[in-house]
């Protein structure tokens, strides 16, 4: 084996290796989702519930709101009364 040939292949090698680290670069950002593959089942009822939430909130503001404009309405009449 001359030199020239144990040069070729070290280049060769660091070719190689060099290429393997580019496809481990590549993969990095899929391996980085897999967590979030796994989890999306969680991820979808954690946003199922807050989106209740908001539905709930926005009841809850309705349901107040009705009141309080009954409530301004018998205010009115009870001083319309007491004016008379």
């Amino acid at each position: 084996m001359s030199p020239s040939e144990g040069g070729e292949s070290r280049n060769a090698d660091s070719c190689a290796d060099l290429a393997g680290g580019a496809a481990a670069v590549a993969w990095c950002p899929l391996l980085l989702l897999l967590p979030l593959l796994l989890l999306q089942p969680l991820l979808m009822l954690l946003l199922l519930l807050l989106l209740l939430q908001v539905l709930l909130l926005l009841l809850l503001l309705v349901l107040m709101a009705v009141p309080a404009c009954y409530l301004g309405h018998l205010l009115s009449l009870l001083q319309n009364f007491r004016k008379s």
